[in-house]
């Protein structure tokens, strides 16, 4: 009996049909019927006023927050601004509302921005780009400024910043002076709360109640909580001149209506104010703190 060689018509456009079924599934197998790859997810998104309204379409069906919502592309420090979670019905959602407001700037035109949806289901994005309200020295509130955010263009809302560009917590007892003024509501000086005051250590400027005030003087609550440091709210020991380094130079200085010290004294301590003013402040003015002071903050 012969065998035929050729395979029955139906037989053959069986195999041709799974063969282009491996080759579209990249080999992974059709175990029924070659499915049509899945439609994209879609967003749109409008811009008025301080409002972005962003809808959406096509996202996996059964999360009840189907899609992370972030806008990018705007300039630094704002490029990439998570703005939440869409609340979804079948895969999408009308109207996200995203109300904004800036700091630093009064918007004066518009930059491109992208709003991009990533599905919760598989991770399929979706964006929409629209012309976003913008202008010099801009920044999003709430994305910058603030302690352990990058500095906005204009600095920090709140702290000082650090070498790497972030804002950090400032003025009060061993953290740095709040050099950009940012501390005026705690800061009678504008840069240490309360008796605080700057003092360099190990090349960084700090704030502490362990500088500045002659023996005798009255003890502030910080200096309180250090042992041994005050008895019936008085200084016991002279604390030593508080040190600023500024432009290479080294400024000592007294406060409380204390002085640093003249003559040969050497010891660059804070002494009770014996030359009959009533000045608050007493500051070098010669590279030492012993030498030419001036005198401020008097009454």
């Amino acid at each position: 009996m012969t065998t035929s060689s050729k395979l029955p018509a139906r037989v053959a456009t069986l195999a041709s049909a799974m063969a282009l079924c491996l080759i579209v599934a990249g080999n992974s197998g059709c175990p029924n019927t070659c499915q049509p790859a899945a439609a994209l997810p879609t967003l749109t998104a409008s811009v008025s006023g301080n409002q972005m309204l962003i809808g959406g379409s096509g996202f996996t069906p059964n999360l009840a927050q189907c899609a992370h919502l972030a806008v990018t592309g705007l300039p630094t420090p704002d490029a990439f601004v998570p703005i939440g979670m869409a609340n979804c019905k079948n895969g999408g959602w009308t109207s996200f509302k995203f109300t904004f407001s800036f700091v630093g700037c009064t918007p004066t035109t518009t930059v491109p921005a992208v709003v991009l949806g990533v599905d919760q289901g598989n991770l399929a994005t979706a964006s929409a780009t629209v012309q976003f309200p913008w202008g010099p020295g801009c920044a999003l509130s709430g994305t910058c400024g603030h302690a352990g955010q990058r500095a906005c263009p204009g600095g920090c809302v709140a702290g000082t910043v650090n070498q790497s560009g972030d804002c950090v917590a400032c003025g009060a007892e061993g953290q740095p002076v709040c050099s950009d003024g940012s501390c005026t509501a705690l800061c009678p000086d504008g840069s240490c709360q309360g008796a605080l005051n700057p003092m360099t250590q190990n090349g960084q400027t700090l704030c502490t109640s362990l500088c500045g005030f002659a023996q005798g003087a009255q003890c502030t609550a910080a200096m309180n909580k250090i042992p041994g440091n005050c008895l019936n709210g008085v200084l016991i020991s002279p604390e030593a001149a508080c040190l600023v380094m500024s432009n290479e130079n080294r400024v000592y200085t007294c406060y409380g209506n204390s002085m640093l010290p003249t003559g040969t004294a050497t010891d660059c301590l804070c002494y009770p104010n014996t030359t009959g003013n009533h000045c608050a402040v007493n500051t070098s003015t010669a590279n030492v703190c012993n030498g030419a002071s001036t005198f401020s903050s008097c009454q």
